[in-house]
């Protein structure tokens, strides 16, 4: 869904609000509407109490009853963590109409979505800021067995600091993978940032956000997207970009940021990113604890010499342990490991474990 923005979206004639919900929560107002969802600020009963956002599930898969499974999983394994880049979640329930909802912290801050749509991008100490704290949301999530399932830059939050961002929170963790199945699966997960396993008919992993986070910081640093209709390495796979888009994340290896024309960091610094990118999720970084560990080792000039086969443009064109970038050679070992009692393996039993949820979700409101 999308991300929380400073404002509301302005409806004055939402029938919830001003009611009392689920027995205990006042709406206040709307935030975001779409086809998929709804966030409401809400008010606790009781003097004092901190504001929540009431996130609503409208897609018409959040009716069944294993994505309310997945719902419980999700509140009761989240609640449990406490990292400062990650949004708190309180719970979730349904209303009388059966619709699914969430709650979590409420939190009025900038998407780093729009910080970057003000500003045009990053300078490189805020862009290697954001990747780290985004990582290390990620390990604590894959640590409790959760994925999040669509990172990106609408779904983190941001607070603007001197020098760099003071806070820096991933939002809406889970939430698309609440809702993943086969007769939705092409809508989770935001195009853009999908990694190739998913295209293949896989559920969200935490090698998948792995690669999410790879694709983000590729943005960051290079100012765009790696992978884009225009390439013309995609010329002649089909006339519908989004086509075309899918073809590059399985097949083409991105540049190095550096080469086009984004923020210098170090080459072993890119290498761990093009590490992230790898096509298939068991050359990636397994986790985000160990993704974060490579950057800082790459940081402080520690561990082996820079991979620039990661890369094109490096006279090859592919990883010398991709001998052809097609899941269909892909080795059967290649799936993505087994999270933890809550995580990727028991979801085909119990169904899928989400992770933390964020202040609001854009991409499952249609944005």
């Amino acid at each position: 869904m999308t991300a929380q923005l400073h404002t509301l979206d302005g409806a004055t004639d939402d029938p919830l609000i001003g009611q009392v919900v689920a027995g205990r929560m006042r709406v206040l107002a709307r935030q975001h509407r779409g086809p998929r969802g709804r966030v409401y600020e809400v008010e606790p009963p009781g003097v004092g109490e901190v504001r929540h956002a009431l996130k609503l599930l409208t897609a018409p898969e959040a009716r069944e009853p294993e994505v309310y499974d997945r719902l419980q999983i999700l509140a009761d394994v989240a609640r449990g963590i406490d990292h400062p880049n990650l949004e708190p979640m309180h719970g979730c329930g349904r209303l009388e109409d059966d619709t699914p909802y969430l709650v979590a912290d409420w939190l009025p801050l900038p998407s780093l979505s729009s910080v970057l749509h003000l500003e045009g991008g990053l300078d490189r100490l805020r862009a290697l800021q954001v990747i780290e704290a985004i990582a290390a949301a990620l390990g604590a999530l894959h640590a409790r067995g959760l994925v999040h399932g669509d990172v990106r830059a609408e779904h983190i939050l941001v607070q603007p600091g001197v020098g760099g961002f003071e806070q820096i929170v991933l939002i809406d963790a889970g939430i698309d993978a609440a809702l993943d199945s086969p007769t939705a699966r092409g809508l989770t997960g935001r195009l853009a940032h999908r990694a190739p396993e998913r295209e293949g008919g896989r559920s969200a992993s935490a090698p998948g956000d792995v690669y999410a986070l790879g694709v983000l910081a590729w943005r960051l640093l290079a100012g765009r997207l790696p992978f884009r209709a225009e390439d013309l390495r995609a010329q002649g796979v089909d006339a519908d970009p989004a086509e075309r888009v899918r073809w590059l994340h399985r097949h083409a290896l991105p540049v190095r940021p550096s080469l086009a024309g984004g923020t210098a960091v170090p080459a072993a610094v890119e290498a761990v990113i093009g590490r992230a990118l790898a096509k298939r999720p068991a050359d990636r970084y397994p986790d985000g604890d160990t993704l974060l560990d490579a950057l800082d080792a790459a940081r402080a000039g520690v561990g082996g010499p820079d991979d620039g086969a990661w890369f094109a443009g490096q006279g090859t064109t592919s990883h010398p342990a991709l001998p052809a970038l097609t899941l269909a050679t892909a080795p059967a070992d290649v799936a993505p490991r087994p999270l933890s009692p809550v995580g990727l393996a028991p979801w085909t039993l119990a169904g899928l474990a989400c992770g933390v949820v964020g202040a609001s979700f854009m991409h499952l409101l249609g944005g």
